[in-house]
C-alpha cells in the first residue's frame, strides 16, 4: 500500500509542477506556490482516465488543452484588470 501511495504522490506533484511551469511560460512570471490545507471548494478528487466517456460518446474527443485553457484565464484577467502584481 505505501508504495501505491507514493506512486500516486508522485504523479499528483508531477502535474502540479507540470502546470506551474506552464503557467509560468504563459504568463512569463515565476509564481509563487505553497501546500497548504484543503479549503473549501477544492477538488478532493480528479478525472484522468476518460475511456469510459469516450466509449460512450466514440466521436467526443478533448478539443482544447491544458495550455489553451491557462492561455484564455490568463488572457482574461489582463483584459478584466484583474491581473494583480
Amino acid at each position: 500500500m505505501k508504495f501505491i501511495i507514493s506512486v500516486v504522490a508522485e504523479r499528483i506533484l508531477s502535474h502540479y509542477f507540470e502546470a506551474i511551469d506552464l503557467i509560468e511560460k504563459i504568463t512569463g512570471e515565476m509564481i509563487k506556490h505553497d501546500f497548504g490545507p484543503p479549503r473549501e471548494g477544492d477538488h478532493i478528487w480528479w478525472i484522468t482516465n476518460i475511456s469510459k466517456v469516450k466509449s460512450h460518446y466514440p466521436h467526443w474527443d478533448v478539443s482544447v488543452g491544458l495550455r489553451e485553457i491557462f492561455k484564455e484565464i490568463y488572457e482574461s484577467l489582463i483584459e478584466h484588470g484583474l491581473n494583480k502584481k
